[in-house]
């Protein structure tokens, strides 16, 4: 791809800010008290917290009839109960990247981020390939 880019999303109700470095581990703290922990704050589920990054790559250079641009995003979306994080290519869901975790369960359940990056990794290569017609 000639250029990518990246967007960093913050999403509590119906209040959005995007910027660099939002859901940067350096930037983290000032994000939560800038723009979700304010006064009245409380997880719901008719209100989630979603914290989105997007990925876009612009002007495929690789094998292929011709260039194409590609979209990633990564979409955790933190209600009151439970968490869901869910995986777009060009705005269409992923169903099978899509995953769910009570609160609660959290602890009993390992966290395989090797394995979801690996995943992510596989649908954006199979569809990179898609479309260069490989």
């Amino acid at each position: 791809f000639r250029r990518a880019w990246t967007t960093p999303r913050v999403t509590v109700g119906r209040a959005e800010v995007q910027g660099t470095g939002l859901l940067e581990p350096s930037h983290w703290n000032r994000t939560k008290e800038q723009y979700i922990v304010v006064p009245g704050f409380a997880l719901d589920d008719a209100k989630p917290v979603e914290l989105k990054y997007e990925f876009g790559f612009e002007g495929y250079t690789g094998k292929g009839r011709r260039p194409f641009d590609l979209t990633l995003s990564v979409v955790w979306k933190l209600g009151g109960d439970e968490f869901r994080r869910e995986i777009a290519v060009d705005g269409k869901p992923k169903p099978d990247l899509r995953i769910s975790s009570r609160y609660a369960d959290l602890e009993s359940r390992s966290a395989i981020v090797d394995r979801m990056c690996a995943d992510v990794l596989r649908a954006v290569f199979a569809e990179i390939e898609r479309r260069a017609g490989g």
